[in-house]
């Protein structure tokens, strides 16, 4: 969601005339499009008894109902972890044997832990920081927003991917709203992208 958008969202979600579209989200009643105007919109209407915090509560709402199930969040689960083992054996191609027996040959648990955790965190900060999904939320078109329907930031982000460390906090989004500890405490959801 870029900026413009995200301006006009704040008067459409409490405009008279909003109405929600599972595909768009939030579009205009009168055009049955998303919002696209720059300062103010000549079909504004405030509804009555809504305010700006209404508004906000309301893309909350939106959010809730485009997130995805506990299925999708699960095959989720076990291809990333893939494609970060892949990444790693990838990268061991290009080292040549001599100067990779040697430093496995260094290493002790702990640090082939560090190794392994610090290839899943960096695979996870980068791909949700720049991208906003992950490979397997490419392939289920899914992605990664805050609570506004928005791109984290960096700092959610990170949270988000440090909570995973959070032993068994893959099974955390078998609960009723499939959202995890990971997203609760970083203040994120995973929810579809009708956009790709």
């Amino acid at each position: 969601m870029n900026i413009n958008t995200e301006y006009c969202l704040k008067y459409c979600s409490i405009c008279h005339h909003q109405k929600i579209d599972f595909q768009q989200g939030i579009v205009c009643g009168l055009t049955d499009k998303k919002p696209n105007f720059h300062e103010t919109c000549d079909h504004f209407v405030k509804a009555e008894h809504k305010t700006e915090k209404d508004g906000q509560k309301y893309l909350k709402n939106v959010v809730k109902s485009q997130m995805v199930g506990a299925s999708t969040r699960f095959v989720h689960s076990f291809i990333d972890p893939i494609v970060v083992g892949m990444l790693i054996t990838g990268i061991l191609q290009f080292i040549p044997n001599s100067i990779a027996n040697a430093l496995f040959n260094q290493l002790n648990i702990i640090d082939l832990y560090l190794l392994i955790y610090g290839a899943i965190l960096g695979y996870y900060i980068l791909m949700e920081g720049f991208l906003g999904k992950t490979v397997a939320k490419a392939l289920s078109k899914t992605k990664v927003v805050d609570m506004e329907g928005n791109h984290p930031g960096w700092s959610k982000i990170i949270i988000r991917s440090l909570c995973r460390l959070i032993p068994f906090n893959a099974l955390s989004f078998l609960g009723s709203d499939a959202s995890g500890w990971h997203n609760k405490i970083s203040g994120t959801r995973v929810v579809h992208d009708y956009e790709n």
